[in-house]
């Protein structure tokens, strides 16, 4: 199909349906101005994390994020007295965890036929609507999965939260079955830690929640989130059943969603969780924190010509962000029998 005159898109329109397709370009350009910053997950943790403002949007980025870790003491620090000499051996004080960024795209496509059998205004419009939504609804729910997921950066794909929570995982490059680094690991809990015995659902709850949040805390920072399986969330419910207070701008946070705040703690149930288990996680002092690119966050790149399709065009939308882990010892994991 021969392709003809160019109006105000910069792109040549097809022929015998430029009118349809100008007003087709020209109401999508006006939507790109609502749809920036749409990064919107159907999840409470993320909501929680939007309302609390716990997500770093980041305007420069690089190629990875690093952390410098303070793991090593200062061995030249003792008592002296009188001319006692002080030790000058020098101090490398630091490790870097190193993060890279993920990048998600999602695209766009139209063509001549849709242009032909869609020319009325409230058809155009109803086709309009149709691919913004499931562009959005497509990036988001995949943002999600990923959000928390057990994989590694890779240079595609940010970190999971899933595997930041999961006991000998590598996570920043580092390993902590390493020499030295067995701090950089997820707290767990046990009612018999010699034995690793489990703590039992049915009786232990409340301690097991308590000796996790004390092992996580270290210098006034501690767990603000617990992760929940449908089991544990409902004995959390049934041991605080007529105990839970919100203020109205938690009850609007959480409005839709299987999660409430209680004694300065989110508790959250999540589907794809483990049965019989949580996870306490450090976010409100940034342990794990979500980063977004400011300028990459549905980012939508021009429209072009579909290469080897005669009646095609797409475009294509961006998101960059990354998961990174500061303090991997604030967070815990407790697995019930």
């Amino acid at each position: 199909m021969a392709q003809s005159i160019t109006r105000r898109h910069d792109l040549p329109l097809f022929n015998g349906t430029q009118d349809t397709e100008d007003m087709f370009l020209t109401t999508m350009s006006e939507l790109d101005k609502d749809i920036v910053n749409e990064l919107k997950v159907d999840h409470a943790l993320y909501q929680y994390l939007v309302d609390n403002k716990l997500i770093k949007f980041q305007k420069d980025i690089s190629t990875d994020i690093t952390i410098p870790l303070l793991d090593k003491p200062n061995s030249t620090v003792k008592d002296i007295t009188g001319y006692d000499d002080v030790d000058l051996t020098p101090q490398d004080a630091f490790s870097n965890a190193k993060f890279l960024w993920g990048h998600i795209v999602g695209t766009q496509m139209y063509n001549r036929e849709e242009m032909t059998k869609n020319s009325g205004k409230h058809q155009l419009l109803d086709l309009i609507e149709a691919k913004t939504e499931q562009l959005k609804t497509s990036i988001n729910n995949h943002f999600s999965e990923k959000l928390r997921g057990e994989q590694d950066c890779d240079g595609r794909s940010i970190l999971g939260i899933g595997r930041i929570m999961k006991p000998g995982a590598v996570v920043g490059t580092i390993d902590p079955a390493t020499a030295g680094y067995a701090y950089w690991d997820v707290q767990q809990s046990f009612k018999d830690p010699a034995a690793k015995t489990k703590w039992s659902l049915a009786t232990d709850l409340r301690k097991a929640h308590r000796h996790i949040r004390r092992a996580c805390t270290k210098n006034g920072m501690a767990p603000d989130v617990y992760f929940c399986g449908e089991d544990v969330y409902d004995a959390v419910l049934d041991d605080l059943e007529n105990k839970i207070q919100m203020t109205p701008e938690q009850a609007d946070t959480f409005k839709g969603y299987e999660a409430f705040a209680h004694n300065n703690l989110v508790y959250i149930y999540d589907s794809e969780m483990d049965a019989k288990t949580t996870w306490a996680m450090n976010f409100k002092d940034r342990a794990i924190e979500l980063r977004i690119h400011a300028d990459t966050n549905f980012a939508m790149q021009p429209w072009e010509i579909t290469a080897g399709k005669a009646q095609t065009k797409h475009r294509n939308c961006l998101l960059y962000a990354a998961v990174v882990c500061r303090k991997r010892n604030l967070n815990g994991l407790v697995q019930f029998a």
